[in-house]
């Protein structure tokens, strides 16, 4: 995978805190589709899609494994289900949570086939001052 400069945002994904619990953004690189039609992705040796969330409309639009920036600044990918926040079960459970605060979650990076990990991806809540635009070119 390519080694790319650590950005200046705390992390490498611009996170949000939505009722007490972390969604993460993945790096949008690529435009791989029109807007009419759900994007295509490459598909791994072990049968699962990979690439860029950027062209998704919906979620079940993404792939499989989705591209990110680790901690280290190496891209790789992260399996979508990883990135999904859990959803609480009851109003109660919403509230308890967001009175907790926000934890940082850490999740594995792996190369396309999803089996090496090869960083970690960190996911917390933003920093508003931090927060800023990453453009790869």
């Amino acid at each position: 995978m390519t080694k790319m400069p650590k950005p200046s945002v705390r992390r490498s994904a611009i996170t949000a805190l939505i009722c007490g619990f972390l969604v993460a953004t993945p790096i949008a690189v690529i435009a791989n589709t029109d807007r009419g039609h759900p994007p295509v992705y490459p598909v791994n040796t072990t049968g699962l899609t990979y690439g860029s969330a950027a062209d998704a409309t919906k979620l079940e639009e993404e792939p499989d494994l989705i591209l990110v920036m680790g901690d280290n600044g190496t891209l790789g990918y992260a399996f979508r289900t990883d990135l999904e926040p859990t959803m609480p079960k009851t109003p109660e459970e919403a509230a308890m949570r967001s009175l907790q605060g926000v934890k940082a979650k850490t999740i594995n990076v792996y190369d396309q086939d999803g089996k090496n990990v090869i960083d970690t991806f960190t996911m917390e809540a933003p920093n508003p001052n931090d927060i800023q635009v990453l453009v790869i070119e």
